[in-house]
């Protein structure tokens, strides 16, 4: 919600309403809440929470819903293949937004900005992903491209994640477990090219991870907030078609 703010205010509060989009399981039921109780606090007024089922094959109804109810922005909270028949519809039926916005968005990755550059161009998540500004982050993203990998933040995780725990053997001086454990739990691990800090683990959650905001731009993934890790501008309000 931060990071939604201030692009919205630095383009001059264009986003006064939304409508929070959701698939009806516990996933998208608590996402979508958690999203609808902060919006009102960046200024942005909640006209509707419209949940739909997994799978849903046609969002025809619920786009013309959205159309009459007139929202600066749809939040969408779904899995892949709803994510980006969501998305199409709202571009097929014309919809004007400032913007289209998602937290860990389901369908919203390379593969989307690839296949579907029309539809995908300008949406907006937040989510976690490299550091543009450290070669290293590029660098790796492009040995990963050229084995012929589809690149995604999961590729980061597991990554770091195995590089995390080699490093905690390596403080323990051991492969025991309980010693193993009480390393990564005391671990300062910063040899990373993620846009955090020093990892500082409480109760078991990384308080130096954090995400980003991304956009999809010219069929690429751009990181546009917060300024000291952005490698591009956010385009926003969306172009009208």
């Amino acid at each position: 919600m931060t990071a939604l703010h201030e692009i919205n205010v630095a383009a001059g509060s264009p986003a006064k309403t939304a409508v929070v989009v959701h698939e009806d399981s516990e996933f998208g039921t608590g996402a979508a809440k958690g999203l609808a109780e902060k919006l009102p606090g960046i200024g942005i007024q909640v006209l509707a929470l419209i949940p739909h089922a997994t799978p849903t094959r046609d969002f025809t109804n619920i786009v013309l819903r959205i159309k009459e109810l007139k929202p600066d922005i749809v939040l969408m909270s779904n899995y892949q293949n709803e994510y980006i028949l969501l998305a199409r519809t709202l571009v097929q039926q014309r919809v004007p937004l400032v913007a289209t916005y998602s937290v860990a968005g389901g369908g919203f990755g390379l593969k989307l900005a690839h296949d579907l550059p029309d539809i995908a161009n300008d949406m907006m998540d937040f989510n976690h992903w490299y550091n543009p500004r450290d070669p290293r982050g590029p660098a790796f993203r492009k040995r990963v491209e050229d084995a012929g990998h589809q690149f995604s933040w999961e590729v980061l995780f597991g990554y770091f994640a195995v590089r995390f725990l080699a490093d905690g053997w390596q403080r323990a001086g051991s492969a025991d477990k309980d010693k193993t454990i009480a390393a990564l739990a005391a671990s300062t691990f910063s040899d990373h090219f993620m846009p955090y800090g020093p990892t500082k683990m409480v109760n078991g959650q990384n308080q130096g991870a954090h995400a980003v905001g991304l956009q999809i731009q010219d069929g690429d993934i751009k990181v546009i907030w917060p300024p000291q890790f952005a490698d591009a501008k956010a385009v926003y309000p969306r172009p009208k078609a």
